[in-house]
């Protein structure tokens, strides 16, 4: 069956590119024989472009562009040292380190709720508000780990606010917690400046993870996590006995990418495409779908949209397929408990789609909800 000509689904949708912290591998000196030394380089990358320029400052430093930055453990270190490793490791080693609940967002992306489950940790749906993370929900749900979005919630689009962030970082240090904060889509930012991550203001209480996923390609797998020198000591064990080798023909094609300052022309280039993007389609749901509610329109890829009142999700996705627009739905993204009182809702992913594709996608979908077309 041939694919809808209009595909809205979000980038982190079980019909998706899927997660962003994805269990990719990477290499160092003395972990593998293809290992390239010339991946030493001035290197900028997204939100962690002033950590960069402090790495660079030791000639010895190595850096790989590849999932983990991890605490290299010399006294005469710099504080971060990139060295690889899967998500997977992070959780078994939370595991083993006595961790048996995960706290996660309520919503959230729920493809990669079974790793985490895989990982024999029990998963504690937090709910979210307008605020962001409910902390004080969190606080009483038991769990010592939460994984958080904070800068730009999946789906909601919600910034988690300066009064629950400081929240949240006094709940971590109260339980000896860890927060591992997903910066999914960091490098589209549109109508305010960057959000600061949380890792900043605590960097033994907070991993922060990354990738490129969203600004080059989900296929790539290419990613990386800032972890507290604790935790990086750990990783870096259990990393040398479970990980032979990386995809090094990648790593020092991005390093180049970075070197030559290609990545930063192609982020300026696709913001500035996104961005038109997002404009055409939430002036195009403004006009077919004047009574629906649209969320995180500042950042992103994705928008999340509150059907009229009245309207059934599921029937609503049905219609639209019917039109010729895939999109998906937000209800699987609650827990069971919340999804029957969660608005209808649609989460639309832009970034596939030029600006007339989107508008009249836009017209399409608000033909689906008030007249039901059926295409």
């Amino acid at each position: 069956m041939a694919p809808p000509p209009f595909s809205m689904y979000s980038p982190k949708s079980p019909d998706g590119d899927g997660p962003d912290v994805a269990p990719v591998f990477g290499a160092g000196p003395g972990d593998d024989p293809g290992y390239l030394a010339s991946l030493r380089t001035a290197t900028e990358l997204g939100r962690l472009r002033a950590m960069m320029l402090v790495l660079l400052a030791a000639p010895v430093l190595i850096l790989v562009i590849m999932p983990l930055i991890v605490q290299d453990g010399r006294e005469d270190a710099p504080p971060w040292l990139y060295a690889p490793l899967a998500a997977a490791a992070l959780l078994a080693l939370l595991r083993a380190g006595g961790h048996r609940e995960l706290a996660v967002e309520d919503p959230t992306s729920v493809r990669q709720l079974p790793m985490m489950e895989t990982a024999g940790l029990r998963l504690v749906r937090v709910p979210v508000d307008e605020e962001g993370l409910d902390v004080a929900a969190l606080a009483a749900g038991g769990a010592r780990t939460v994984l958080v979005t904070p800068a730009h919630q999946y789906p909601t689009g919600v910034v988690l606010s300066a009064a629950r962030r400081a929240a949240l970082i006094a709940w971590a240090r109260d339980v000896d917690g860890l927060i591992l904060e997903d910066d999914y889509d960091a490098e589209f930012r549109y109508d305010r400046d960057p959000v600061g991550c949380l890792q900043g203001v605590d960097p033994d209480r907070v991993v922060l993870l990354g990738s490129v996923s969203k600004s080059l390609a989900p296929a790539l797998r290419l990613g990386w996590a800032v972890a507290p020198p604790s935790t990086a000591a750990r990783l870096r064990d259990h990393r040398a006995v479970t990980d032979l080798g990386a995809p090094i023909l990648e790593q020092h094609a991005l390093t180049e990418f970075l070197r030559g300052g290609g990545y930063d022309r192609h982020l300026r280039t696709m913001r500035r495409r996104y961005r038109a993007r997002r404009d055409a389609l939430a002036a195009a749901l403004d006009a077919h779908l004047p009574d629906a509610r649209v969320h995180g329109v500042s950042a992103g890829i994705h928008l999340y949209v509150e059907l009229p009142p009245g309207c059934d999700e599921d029937e609503t996705v049905a219609r639209a397929a019917r039109a010729g627009v895939a999109v998906t739905g937000a209800r699987s993204l609650w827990s069971a408990e919340r999804a029957a009182a969660a608005p209808p809702a649609l989460v639309l992913g832009y970034a596939g789609l030029s600006e007339t594709r989107l508008v009249k996608a836009a017209e399409l979908l608000g033909q689906a909800v008030t007249h039901g077309a059926d295409g």
